[in-house]
């Protein structure tokens, strides 16, 4: 997950600079986790 993030990190640098700073750390596996369960499915991860 933290190569996507860096992907997604230096996408910004190149095409958007002004909007890194908007950019929020990502949920925790734990955090993921509990969701899934309240919502009764499985989120999947895409590349």
């Amino acid at each position: 997950m933290q190569e996507i993030w860096e992907r997604i990190h230096q996408g910004f640098a190149i095409h958007a600079p002004k909007l890194i700073s908007c950019l929020q750390p990502g949920a925790a596996e734990e955090e993921i986790e509990h969701t899934e369960k309240l919502l009764g499915i499985q989120l999947a991860l895409v590349y």
